[in-house]
């Protein structure tokens, strides 16, 4: 309080002396609110070697168990991976993942990037369920996310994903969780709505270069260089070291330019991006497929074992 006293004395004084005009008034205005009440900045993504997202759904749509998880893990982790996304509370998916991490030596140092995909009227019932599979091991937990691609969709505005991401900030600070919190969405629909920009801790934008018809599996990681960051940029007013591509991949069947060749193309390509980015995704899950009735929602898988 007396070094707001002192601040605005000191401005009185310079007021005073300039004899001011209108414009000037409204300059100083501004300086002191900015002062005060600085506009929220992003910050950068935490560090991570190689990232991915792995689903919960078995090939017939049932529900991975604790072994299931640990072997995709531990798969992953021998192809250099450190940071896995996750995309919801659903199959115990939080649980079975954390207690593989702390059992397998091998794990010791992946973090997961954990989700919440139903907001809204379920938004507080979610982020407590969320913690109890988190149990108190926050320590290999990399972000949580609040949504995904909800604005894309049309199933909330911009205005109420901000609503539910800062309930769920306090909610989920009540739990023992202060590390980075964000929402998800297409950068189409962040370019869109720059609200989303500083909505979360930073930018989490998923960019698929399969969807743009003028792009192919040689040019992916060009799409995302070239036209998603620069645009990501433009509309956020941020540097791309707040950006994180939450999603980005190739699919190796189930329509046009979708192939195993094609995705090893494209795959290679993305891996040499300069911008932290999530590989979509570890491994095809066919009931996404008959779910949606779009095939090509299948077979992003990368990888089998």
């Amino acid at each position: 309080m007396l070094s707001l006293l002192l601040f605005l004395l000191v401005t009185l004084s310079i007021v005073v002396s300039a004899r001011p005009t209108r414009i000037h008034l409204l300059a100083l205005w501004k300086l002191i609110v900015d002062h005060h009440y600085p506009a929220k900045r992003s910050i950068s993504p935490p560090k991570f070697s190689k990232a991915i997202a792995l689903g919960a759904f078995k090939d017939g749509g049932g529900c991975k168990n604790s072994q299931d998880i640990t072997s995709d893990l531990l798969f992953l982790a021998d192809q250099g991976y450190d940071m896995v996304r996750l995309y919801d509370i659903a199959c115990d998916q939080v649980s079975n993942a954390l207690s593989a991490i702390k059992q397998e030596s091998k794990l010791s140092q992946m973090k997961l990037l954990l989700g919440i995909l139903t907001l809204g009227e379920k938004l507080s019932e979610n982020v407590g369920l969320l913690a109890a599979q988190v149990a108190g091991r926050w320590e290999s937990v990399y972000a949580v996310n609040f949504g995904n691609e909800l604005v894309e969709t049309g199933k909330m505005t911009a205005d109420q994903v901000i609503r539910d991401i800062n309930t769920g900030k306090s909610l989920l600070s009540g739990q023992g969780w202060n590390g980075p919190s964000i929402i998800i969405d297409t950068w189409v629909a962040i370019a869109n709505s720059p609200s989303l920009c500083t909505a979360g801790d930073f930018i989490g934008a998923n960019a698929h270069p399969y969807f743009d018809l003028h792009t192919e599996a040689a040019t992916a990681a060009s799409f995302l260089t070239q036209t998603v960051i620069p645009r990501l940029k433009s509309a956020c007013s941020t540097s791309s070291s707040t950006i994180l591509i939450t999603e980005t991949g190739w699919p190796s069947s189930g329509g046009d330019k979708a192939s195993s060749s094609l995705q090893a193309t494209a795959i290679a390509a993305l891996e040499s991006l300069p911008v932290p980015h999530v590989l979509f995704e570890a491994f095809n899950e066919p009931s996404k497929a008959t779910n949606s009735g779009q095939p090509v929602e299948g077979f992003w898988g990368i990888y089998t074992h």
